[in-house]
């Protein structure tokens, strides 16, 4: 069965999640994120049957972007990279972002240089810091540093990933915000 333009939406859907995700992220102040509930826990037999469906959807979409992602690795590469991105996706529920952390820079040791695992733990680094509070605006600074630096290095290994490119904007963008952007500005070559 062929699910072309099907697919291509939930991968688009997906690419915009990504890219609203980072929006809210840079427009929000930190202390934006103490609002929420500090002990949240997720649990998915509470989910109204739309929200569980949403859910299922998205995790779907997700997948075949993955297998997609990931069509040139042998099966078993592509299968443990699968497999951690859905446990970072389950902690993100548990609003456990400090286990995908260490998911992803293990990841990231296993398998170096792979685009796809360094915009991922970009996208966590800046994920992270935007939930720190205000008050530790240092501790913001070195995570969107290292989210920064993460995408400099996806996008030093390949110029044509979008997600390279779109990791690096956001991070650069948050960096900016957070350190003031005239120093941030000038690391940019060119600029005096």
């Amino acid at each position: 069965m062929h699910h072309g333009p099907q697919i291509n939406s939930a991968v688009q859907t997906f690419k915009y999640l990504l890219l609203g995700l980072f929006l809210i992220g840079v427009a929000l102040p930190a202390h934006a994120t103490a609002l929420v509930s500090e002990n949240k826990a997720f649990a998915f037999d509470k989910i109204s049957p739309k929200g569980k469906t949403a859910i299922q959807d998205f995790r779907q979409a997700y997948r075949e972007f993955l297998n997609r992602e990931l069509s040139s690795y042998d099966p078993a590469t592509q299968a443990d990279i699968t497999k951690v991105f859905e446990q970072c996706l389950d902690n993100s529920y548990a609003d456990d972002l400090m286990a995908s952390n260490r998911l992803l820079i293990a990841l990231n040791e296993k398998y170096p240089d792979e685009p796809v695992i360094l915009w991922h733990l970009a996208v966590n680094y800046f994920i992270v810091a935007r939930r720190l509070p205000e008050d530790q605006l240092d501790a913001q600074i070195e995570l969107l540093r290292k989210g920064f630096d993460k995408s400099k290095q996806c996008l030093t290994i390949t110029k044509k990933n979008p997600d390279c490119w779109l990791t690096y904007a956001a991070s650069h963008g948050a960096l900016a915000l957070a350190e003031g952007i005239f120093d941030t500005i000038s690391e940019i070559s060119d600029v005096q």
